[in-house]
């Protein structure tokens, strides 16, 4: 069981820039994350237009790009408690701008 303390802040992941902008090559987006807990691990995964998903970065907070966004797909990434992966604690969906 997680015990709350004072240092407790809101589960975050974010992602920027998003939308990514427009343009011939493979978008880059950095994902940040933070899961507002002290000693709980994160596992992130990422779902694109609504497949399975596929574990992204591991971790209580840190940043990871993501170099392969693609115009016309939707990328949700969750971040889970690494214990328990049935339950995401937040989520955040990164599109690119059409060309």
């Amino acid at each position: 069981m997680l015990k709350t303390t004072d240092s407790q802040r809101p589960a975050s992941i974010l992602a920027h820039p998003n939308p990514v902008p427009a343009g011939s090559d493979p978008g880059r987006t950095t994902i940040t994350w933070d899961t507002g807990l002290d000693g709980v691990i994160a596992e992130i995964y990422v779902s694109v237009d609504g497949a399975k998903e596929t574990l992204f970065a591991r971790g209580a907070k840190g940043a990871l790009e993501a170099p392969w966004i693609g115009s016309g797909s939707t990328y949700e990434f969750r971040m889970y408690n690494a214990a328990d992966t049935k339950t995401p604690l937040t989520r955040t969906v990164v599109t690119r701008q059409a060309p």
